[in-house]
């Protein structure tokens, strides 16, 4: 469990690179986010959002770099405590006009 000052929705990345397929998809990503507000990842098809929060939430292993949530590493632990869903705006599209 965490400490009281340990809030596992501070987010670190340091120098994050995931290759695949002898292609290098994802280099040197350094971010650091405090626990509240809302950030948004942005961008076009393919740009790689989705990986780089499959990278985020220890669904993929980076190649390189790493990935702190509350100062700790991703872990099991860390994983387990964490919820992922993407939202297909076709299902309902009345929440996205």
């Amino acid at each position: 469990m965490t400490g009281p000052d340990e809030d596992l929705r501070a987010l670190t990345v340091s120098a994050l690179r995931f290759e695949a397929g002898g292609r290098r998809l994802v280099d040197g990503i350094d971010l650091r986010l405090g626990p509240s507000g809302i950030t948004m990842i942005l961008g076009p098809n393919g740009a790689g959002k989705s990986l780089f929060l499959r990278l985020l939430h220890g669904l993929l292993r980076p190649s390189s770099g790493a990935v702190a949530w509350g100062g700790r590493p991703m872990s099991d632990a860390i994983r387990l405590s964490q919820s992922m869903v993407f939202f297909n705006s076709d299902v309902m599209p009345e929440l996205c006009s």
